[in-house]
């Protein structure tokens, strides 16, 4: 219901609307406002009287409004040291080249620690040069070496390079399901934080979309500043 120029009207449904106008052809077409307000009045009432039950909702209302269940939180620790389980995923390409022309983020998080890096590549098929040299400074650091990966069914991770040199190095590789996102969900929601944050900074100090790749790298820095020592259980 609203004002308009020429008084009240409504925002009827169609079958009301079809109604008033079977009724304003039995009668004439409303020639003269008083007509026309009369008409408007007559539809106001009908819908003044429609009745509501409380607390009874559609079926269809119902069928149009759910979502689907979120899957249930993990109450243990599935891993127990570094390097045990790392989860991968690639973001992008990215609408705007970043200031070093780079398209692409991998994104690799520690299941333990919760320890995030991010690498930016300019195509996807650097992703295995970037995983291999990362992989390698992270076992030389921690005097460990990496148990098990995680991802996704991408061509980037899904290839004959990953394959040998996981079996080389002794290395899991296990992927996600190829629906549902959930199950590669701790780099997923981390991917969700570092774009989402990425994107505020950067509207806060009003810089251009270029500036994506700084903004992301300094929002992951952050995140792993307030992260927990390795050497105990922390979940962001």
């Amino acid at each position: 219901m609203g004002i308009s120029g020429r008084g009240i009207y409504l925002n009827l449904s169609f079958e009301q609307r079809r109604r008033d106008q079977i009724v304003a052809s039995k009668v004439g077409s409303p020639t003269s406002e008083r007509d026309e307000e009369s008409l408007i009045f007559r539809s106001y009432q009908r819908f003044r009287d429609l009745k509501i039950v409380e607390g009874s909702i559609c079926g269809e209302y119902q069928i149009g409004k759910q979502t689907r269940m979120s899957h249930p939180r993990l109450e243990y620790q599935a891993t127990s040291k570094v390097l045990e389980l790392l989860h991968m995923d690639l973001m992008g390409p990215m609408q705007v080249e970043s200031i070093g022309g780079k398209r692409y983020v991998l994104v690799v998080v520690d299941d333990f620690s919760r320890f995030t890096w991010v690498n930016f590549i300019r195509e996807k098929s650097d992703t295995f040069d970037v995983f291999k040299e990362l992989c390698s400074q992270l076992q030389r650091e921690k005097g460990c070496g990496i148990v098990r990966i995680m991802s996704d069914h991408g061509t980037e991770f899904e290839n004959a390079k990953f394959d040998e040199y996981c079996s080389d190095e002794g290395i899991k590789h296990e992927f996600s399901s190829p629906v549902p996102p959930q199950q590669n969900g701790v780099v997923e929601r981390k991917n969700r934080t570092l774009q989402e944050s990425a994107r505020v900074m950067l509207h806060a100090k009003h810089l251009p979309y270029r500036f994506w790749a700084e903004a992301m790298n300094t929002i992951c820095h952050i995140h792993n500043s307030y992260t927990k020592n390795w050497n105990h259980i922390n979940s962001l």
